[in-house]
């Protein structure tokens, strides 16, 4: 699989991410089991794929747990993400807040260090933006060009952040990459986001490109709602029915192409000209093994031009 470099970092990734959200299983997702966990993060680096993303509030560190203990003999091998910034008293999400200080991006990344079972992080992200803003962003930018100072991490980026965000933090440090939600069936487009990494030389990273889930066989399979908790309990009813619709033509498109609603999706979103690299979960190596079909075929100019009406509906 080709490399690309990592906004100016020098860090040479390739343009599918293993998503590693799911595997860290509640509360965000059901359960999972951590064998098949294993298996299917080293399916992703059988076939090719040298980039992984985590977060400590993924399964509350379990996911990174499973990653430092999956990636023993292998770190040298694998460009290592993951993000900083969101506290939790009790293993609840009413517990979850959000604190980009100094004090809680310091002690995040020695716990992640320690469950990732690594001495250096490779890109380290503010996870959400206080919605206060109580913290000073450059408090914030400080404690991250401090630990790159040090050592413990090789490049620092930012997710979900707006433009105007984007705007009033890069004056204070050398941020890297942008980590935002696009999806096809969504609403929101990133196009100001986008326009900015071009500007001046961030990647941009999309995640949940699949829509959480909606964009997969589980809608060619009478998707329903409560079939994913994550869509569930992050989607507005209005918003929802918005991307079924949208979904449901891109399902029709895709059949008649002869290919899969999340082929599709995946094989667009690649070939974005706004985003670098497209972040992919997954908690089974089946699920993993089908990424190389993403790269098997192309778009033709009719079908995109199909997409991008639905896109822009």
């Amino acid at each position: 699989m080709e490399k690309i470099e990592l906004g100016k970092t020098g860090i040479m990734v390739t343009p599918i991410c293993f998503g590693a959200w799911e595997i860290g299983g509640e509360p965000f997702f059901k359960s999972t089991d951590k064998s098949q966990a294993v298996k299917a993060i080293n399916t992703a680096l059988d076939i090719g794929i040298n980039f992984i993303d985590t977060a400590p509030i993924y399964g509350f560190g379990r996911s990174e747990e499973i990653l430092g203990e999956a990636l023993e003999g292998k770190r040298k091998d694998v460009v290592l993400a993951t993000k900083c910034g969101i506290v939790w008293e009790k293993k609840v999400t009413k517990s979850i807040r959000i604190d980009d200080s100094r004090k809680v991006i310091e002690a995040d990344v020695e716990r992640s260090l320690e469950r990732l079972q690594t001495d250096y992080i490779d890109l380290y992200q503010v996870h959400w933006p206080e919605k206060d803003m109580k913290t000073p962003m450059e408090e914030t930018i400080g404690a991250l060009e401090s630990l790159k100072e040090k050592g413990k991490i090789r490049a620092y980026g930012v997710s979900n952040f707006s433009r105007e965000l984007l705007e009033s933090t890069l004056p204070h440090g050398s941020v890297s990459t942008v980590q935002n939600q696009f999806s096809i069936v969504r609403d929101d487009k990133q196009d100001a986001e986008f326009e900015f990494c071009k500007e001046h030389g961030l990647s941009f990273m999309a995640y949940s490109p699949l829509n959480r889930g909606l964009l997969t066989d589980k809608f060619e399979k009478n998707f329903k709602e409560d079939e994913n908790m994550v869509v569930r309990d992050m989607s507005n009813a209005d918003t929802f029915e918005s991307e079924q619709t949208k979904a449901r033509t891109l399902y029709e498109i895709a059949r008649d192409n002869n290919i899969s609603l999340s082929n599709l999706a995946l094989n667009y979103t690649l070939n974005h000209t706004g985003i670098d690299i497209t972040i992919v979960g997954s908690k089974t190596p089946a699920h993993v093994e089908e990424l190389k079909n993403v790269f098997s075929f192309t778009l033709n100019d009719k079908t995109v031009g199909m997409i991008e009406k639905v896109i822009n509906s």
